[in-house]
């Protein structure tokens, strides 16, 4: 049985072992244990997320060299189980922690943002990828190259429903 503190590293294993290469893994914790960042940067996983300053922090001392995607926060939507009153940062934090990144020499390649479990509306998708936009327009403003979003998952994966059915236009 995996413990809640070897969930990063097991995770990290688990999608390795399938044959991923470590250049396709994002590390999504958002909070990472300093073992999990050690682990993550010997399996050669650069590919992260932060939602925080203090986060910066931690990756600047333990893994300097990794890619960074900024996680932002995104409005609650028709998911089963939500993750915005957790993870992310607002879009008006953003430009601060962009400049905090940049002043400890760290390299933010992006930003992700994820919605929650079982999501059926893609407007939310729609809200999630437009606050995004802002945010790489801001980095384009302080000279970032950010060139990764990730739109994290949430789609539902109940048997009988398509992703088609899920993004077709229901506006």
């Amino acid at each position: 049985m995996t413990t809640k503190t070897e969930m990063g590293m097991a995770e990290i294993e688990q999608v390795l072992s399938v044959g991923v290469s470590p250049s396709n893994v994002i590390f999504s914790n958002t909070t990472k244990a300093a073992g999990h960042l050690r682990h993550a940067r010997i399996k050669g996983v650069e590919l992260m997320t932060f939602d925080n300053e203090a986060e910066l922090k931690k990756v600047h001392s333990i893994f300097p060299t990794a890619k960074l995607l900024l996680r932002l926060r995104c409005a609650p939507t028709d998911c089963r189980v939500v993750f915005s009153h957790k993870f992310g940062c607002s879009p008006q934090e953003a430009p601060l922690l962009l400049r905090a990144a940049r002043a400890l020499g760290l390299r933010v390649v992006g930003v992700s943002f994820h919605l929650g479990s079982d999501s059926r509306s893609p407007l939310a998708y729609e809200s999630g990828i437009e606050a995004a936009r802002h945010v790489f327009e801001e980095g384009r403003r302080q000279g970032w190259r950010m060139r990764v979003l990730d739109i994290g998952g949430g789609f539902p994966g109940d048997e009988g429903t398509s992703l088609h059915q899920v993004t077709i236009d229901k506006t």
